[in-house]
């Protein structure tokens, strides 16, 4: 869960997003997954085999990948608001030293006020 008590809130997801984005460039992928509390409303997480998979679709082929820790910024965002309070926040992530047209969706579901739980509802070419 992350409590977004700012009138800024999408710098405060941005910030949240660059820290899920730092630990995968990291290669700490448990640190990554314990920023998400539930599985998307396909009833996947996106673990390490979860991600590994879709960037090995992405690339067609076995190759060496390397997950950048750029500044989320340079990595085309989007952030919406919905009309139930949600929000959402994507970007592209930085692989092998580009920029993909992978997108990472992150869904932040209201639970109360200032209270949202954490999803990423998928990661897939837009």
């Amino acid at each position: 869960m992350i409590e977004v008590k700012s009138n800024d809130k999408e710098s405060e997801l941005k910030d949240y997003c660059q820290q899920w984005l730092g630990f995968l460039a990291s290669g700490d992928f448990e640190a990554a997954n314990r920023l998400v509390d539930s599985k998307n409303c396909y009833g996947l997480s996106w673990g390490e085999k979860e991600i590994a998979e879709v960037i090995l679709d992405y690339y067609g082929e076995p190759t060496e990948i390397e997950i950048h820790n750029y500044d989320i910024t340079e990595c085309e965002p989007n952030y919406l608001v919905r009309n139930d309070r949600g929000l959402l926040y994507d970007f592209n992530l930085p692989i092998n030293g580009e920029l993909t047209d992978l997108t990472v969706q992150f869904e932040f579901n209201p639970k109360s006020k200032d209270l949202f739980e954490v999803v990423i509802h998928d990661i897939h070419v837009l």
